[in-house]
């Protein structure tokens, strides 16, 4: 085997090389501010025989003197352009096949600060042949959609998996790691690819943090995003407008095996108590004034977003953002609401729930014409917008509803957004259909649950809270990275105010 190829730049210039496209990846998470430094944390050279690749930690300090840096994880190659002598690495197949490796292996990489620490889960039935990585042909496709991560499905002649790597780097356990562990290892629950390996990176004073994982791939998935928004494209005509609340329609059935499945899913998160970041826990006053305490904070933020100043908006739609931020009182109210909601001994535990639950995050098995298609969730490391500890936290169930009920909103005003076929989108009637389709499937699962509200006012009390909370943080997201989309979260938002005057 012939010796690596190092990387030839001098690591001090490693952070000026990298700038000009690092400030424009799509999951840089400080775009539009001012970069006062970037500063490389540590760096090792890969093993690469072709290309000199390496893996750096990068600090990004914003132009406040009160912003913490962002510490973002990224591979870097040598390009061949003089202009650009570095390029993001991350979907190299001889990167790939490295962090693979390192993970299913369990390598060790020493760098100046700290080392690149692979895990291995082990288990029947799902091995691969990692001997010819470096050999062998990789296919590689990026995965869209994912604005915080980098997810790319690696496929060889005869094994498959999906690596993620976590760009935004935050010291603690990380509940993608910890979630999917406790699926492999604790629970028989077969609703999510298993977990196969991570890399994390312990620094010197032993603080870790996970960098990537590889998880097995579920060969011939779409996710329920992509699937239903074809179903209903074909079932949208004007005599058939209704079809997601027609119980012989495709669309129908894969909504309610959301439904089904997500409750399984939880289920599945409540059913160990004997252990403590799972442990199932009673609701107390206390837990609800928290919860609310931090909603409130959260939209105190939003509101904050908005009064320094909007993107280059129409302005019919700034002036529908100034008229909802007018009336932020109303909305605070809302939320604060969950801290004084009555607690009987109906109501419901908290549990450990998905965080970030979304269509995008649920992958579809087998044809349109399958009486109960197949699910699977993935990606349980949570809102990337929260701390790790706000994303373990024990919380209600009904965050998880509430975030699918959001992104049947999300796919309908999608829907009628695209062009050349507005007239042939389902009307806004259909989301009532759809919502009530979810949620009479999830409640036939999980009635007589704990951690379902007994008490069905109990329960729309709470999704209405927990949806909220949700358009919120929509609204934010959309503000900092997608002005185009500021339109759905705001009509929701408005949506509550009317309902509330």
């Amino acid at each position: 085997m012939q010796p690596f190829q190092p990387l030839p730049i001098d690591p001090n210039h490693i952070a000026a090389a990298m700038r000009p496209w690092l400030v424009e990846s799509r999951w840089f998470a400080q775009k539009g501010q001012a970069i006062a430094n970037i500063a490389v944390h540590d760096c090792v050279q890969l093993p690469c025989q072709t290309t000199p690749t390496a893996f750096a930690l990068v600090d990004v300090s914003g132009g406040a003197a009160q912003q913490e840096a962002i510490r973002y994880a990224v591979p870097m190659m040598s390009n061949d352009s003089a202009a650009m002598p570095l390029a993001d690495a991350a979907a190299s197949p001889e990167f790939l096949g490295w962090l693979i490796r390192a993970m299913l292996t369990e390598t060790t990489l020493a760098g100046r600060a700290g080392r690149f620490v692979g895990h291995h889960l082990a288990a029947g039935g799902s091995a691969i042949d990692i001997d010819p990585l470096f050999t062998v042909p990789l296919s590689i496709t990026c995965l869209g959609g994912d604005a915080s991560n980098t997810s790319l499905i690696v496929e060889s002649v005869d094994w498959s998996v999906i690596v993620k790597l976590m760009r935004r780097c935050r010291t603690g356990i990380h509940p993608e790691v910890e979630v999917g562990t406790f699926f492999a290892q604790q629970t028989a629950w077969s609703g999510t690819p298993r977990l196969m390996g991570w890399l994390e990176y312990v620094s010197d004073g032993s603080d870790s943090t996970a960098i990537a994982t590889v998880h097995e791939f579920a060969a011939g998935c779409t996710s329920a995003w992509d699937r239903l928004a074809d179903l209903l494209a074909q079932q949208a005509q004007p005599a058939t407008a209704g079809c997601a609340a027609d119980s012989d329609s495709q669309a129908h059935r894969l909504v309610a095996a959301i439904g089904h499945t997500t409750a399984a899913m939880h289920h599945s998160l409540a059913s160990r108590g004997d252990l403590p970041a799972f442990a199932p826990q009673a609701v107390t006053p206390a837990h609800r004034r928290t919860a609310a305490s931090h909603m409130v904070d959260h939209a105190l933020h939003v509101f904050s977003l908005l009064a320094s100043g909007l993107p280059d908006l129409p302005p019919p739609l700034a002036a529908r953002l100034k008229a909802v931020a007018a009336k932020r009182d109303q909305l605070i109210a809302q939320l604060e609401a969950l801290a004084t909601l009555e607690i009987s001994p109906a109501s419901p535990v908290q549990i450990r729930v998905h965080g970030d639950y979304h269509l995008g995050q649920v992958l579809v098995a087998g044809e349109n014409h399958v009486e109960t298609p197949r699910v699977l969730v993935i990606d349980f490391e949570g809102e990337p917008g929260r701390t790790l500890a706000e994303r373990r936290a024990i919380t209600s169930a009904l965050k998880d509803v509430a975030g699918m009920c959001r992104s049947f909103d999300y796919l309908l005003r999608h829907m009628r957004r695209r062009p050349g076929a507005v007239a042939a989108h389902p009307d806004s009637s259909t989301l009532d259909a759809m919502e009530a389709t979810f949620l009479t499937a999830y409640r036939e699962t999980a009635c007589g649950q704990p951690w379902w509200p007994a008490d069905p006012q109990e329960a729309c009390t709470l999704l209405a809270i927990y949806k909220l909370d949700k358009a919120l943080y929509e609204l934010a997201y959309e503000l900092r990275n997608r002005p185009d989309w500021i339109e759905v979260p705001l009509a929701a938002i408005e949506a509550f105010q009317r309902n509330t005057a």
